[in-house]
């Protein structure tokens, strides 16, 4: 889907939005707050301001998991 689709589902869920070959390494919670978008990875305090570039904007390989890395 496309990231506007997935950022909507993920809102819904209470979950977050990440493309295939970032699955098991990073996932991004959409929120509406000051934090923007939070980056979530393994092994790492979660990152703030995620800054997409024009492919990830354009993607249309977007999904939502509730999986949290740990």
């Amino acid at each position: 889907m496309n990231i506007q689709d997935a950022t909507k589902s993920a809102l819904a869920v209470g979950g977050y939005i990440v493309r295939p070959q970032w699955k098991s390494i990073v996932h991004i919670e959409p929120t509406n707050g000051p934090e923007c978008c939070i980056l979530h990875s393994k092994d790492r305090a979660p990152g703030l301001r995620w800054n997409p570039d024009a492919e990830d904007l354009t993607a249309d390989d977007w999904d939502v998991t509730k999986e949290e890395l740990i």
